[in-house]
């Protein structure tokens, strides 16, 4: 009796994006620390510094993160853990976008593998801008959550958004408000929807309202100490850097249209 060797097709999207996530990586699996512009994984991070606020950062979202890198610190070399940690967030990017995509077959593939190769994901790359790239992969799960929420908000699609809304905070915030303002967008839209529908906009209400409770609980050792702080992290920067990393126009459209 002969076995069928192809791969299953449930299978085939993780063979696939783990193979491009290798393919992408190339030369830089081989051992040694990748050094990047704004790489995050220092090579002298100190963990209780951070958590006891003795470093020049004001409380952080990503403490958790940075405790599991002070952890991983200690059980292997860092340039291993930071390798795989590259591979994981292409393979999440094309993934996640592969989940997102509501047409099944090929334009799936199309769209997990331009999300996952793009001049975007290119130029964060080499920018060391890994913390925004691991948020980036994560949107597209949070994203499909939330749209199952809106359908369907059982106690299952709640517990999803919170955790991958919270998971998108640990790793950065930027990407942290880019998916809450695409959340806002979805959620308008779904509500004016249904606002003929008094009840599915009642279940509505009180699905996204639990979700919204769960996720400020969760993450309540961040956002009150920075909505109660006297100063930020740009109030420390003259006016001189402030003007140094500020957005530039090349387009002659505004720097809105660069």
């Amino acid at each position: 009796m002969m076995k069928n060797l192809r791969p299953n097709k449930r299978w085939l999207p993780f063979i696939i994006y783990a193979l491009l996530a290798f393919a992408i990586l190339g030369p830089l699996l081989k051992s040694g620390y990748i050094f990047a512009l704004d790489s995050p994984y220092s090579l002298n991070q100190s963990f209780p510094n951070k958590f006891f606020g003795l470093d020049e950062w004001y409380p952080s979202a990503s403490l958790p993160s940075d405790f599991i890198i002070s952890f991983l610190d200690r059980l292997m070399p860092v340039w291993m853990w930071q390798k795989g940690a590259l591979l994981l967030i292409f393979f999440l990017a094309g993934l996640g976008a592969h989940r997102l995509f509501p047409i099944k077959g090929l334009p799936q593939y199309y769209a997990g593998i331009l999300y996952m190769i793009n001049p975007f994901t290119a130029v964060r790359f080499f920018a060391g801008h890994w913390g925004f790239l691991a948020g980036y992969a994560i949107i597209p799960f949070a994203l499909k959550a939330f749209l199952d929420l809106l359908s369907d908000g059982n106690n299952k699609n709640i517990g999803k958004v919170v955790f991958l809304t919270t998971l998108t905070g640990l790793i950065q915030l930027h990407p942290l408000f880019l998916l809450l303002l695409a959340f806002c967008v979805l959620f308008m839209s779904k509500l004016i929807s249904v606002r003929h529908e008094r009840s599915r906009a009642f279940h509505l209400l009180k699905s996204t309202g639990i979700a919204a409770v769960f996720f400020l609980v969760l993450n309540v050792y961040w956002i009150i100490p920075n909505l109660t702080a006297t100063g930020t992290i740009i109030q420390q920067k003259s006016s001189a850097e402030i003007a140094l990393f500020a957005p530039k126009s090349t387009s002659g459209f505004g720097v809105v249209f660069d």
